[in-house]
């Protein structure tokens, strides 16, 4: 038995540490995203100029000077978003031309990432929507190459770009890096959020209710 135990005790170990790693997990996986560090605080970051959204916990801004050219890639903006004052996500918003130059860019670096189409290529000419997408999946941090074809009027009230909003382009696309611990923390506490303000409005429902009931028998115990 303990020659069993001691043969296949590390065969075990190495399928259960292998089952925690992200399937596709990438090479060279940034601690940061040009010189801002994963959790940094807003306020040690000098250079941040212009806030570009403001929404509840979450906050982007765009740095002061910014290079807009990845390799030989011109890109439109980079935004630089923060939970709670944390770094957890920067987005790069770019021409949809230039995606197979910048997917080979970043593949340089991290090797080649998954593709998978969101929705058919014709349907997502039709809809001016997102139609092939590019992953690459770490341990901590998640690269997200995602290729639009908006047309048509803009929508503010729709999330574009892995979630974010930005001013409506013709033709556009993005490139984000999102800092997984930070984010996974929002999503957590946006979800318990969201369920305390249903129970709110659950119970104002029934209150509300309630209430008529009583003032509806008030009123047929006075005709009877």
């Amino acid at each position: 038995m303990n020659r069993i135990f001691k043969v296949f005790w590390p065969l075990t170990l190495f399928f259960v540490l292998l089952s925690w790693m992200p399937l596709f997990a990438f090479q060279n996986e940034p601690d940061g995203f040009r010189g801002i560090k994963w959790g940094s605080e807003t306020e040690k970051q000098k250079d941040l100029q212009h806030l570009v959204r403001d929404r509840n916990d979450v906050k982007a801004y765009q740095r002061t000077n910014e290079k807009l050219k990845i390799g030989d890639v011109t890109i439109k903006e980079i935004n630089y978003f923060f939970y709670k004052n944390k770094f957890y996500k920067s987005v790069v918003y770019y021409t949809d031309t230039d995606s197979s130059e910048l997917e080979r860019n970043l593949s340089s670096v991290y090797g080649p990432g998954k593709r998978e189409y969101i929705i058919s290529p014709r349907d997502a000419e039709r809809a001016g929507k997102s139609s092939l997408s590019s992953y690459w999946h770490g341990n901590k941090v998640d690269i997200k190459l995602i290729r639009q074809t908006r047309m048509g009027s803009y929508n503010p009230d729709e999330p574009d770009c892995d979630g974010e909003t930005i001013e409506p382009v013709t033709f556009f696309s993005c490139l984000s890096y999102t800092y997984k611990p930070i984010d996974k923390q929002k999503q957590i506490e946006e979800r318990i959020t969201q369920e305390k303000e249903r129970k709110k409005v659950l119970s104002e429902e029934r209150e509300k209710e309630k209430k008529e009931g009583q003032q509806l028998r008030k009123n047929v115990e006075k005709d009877l």
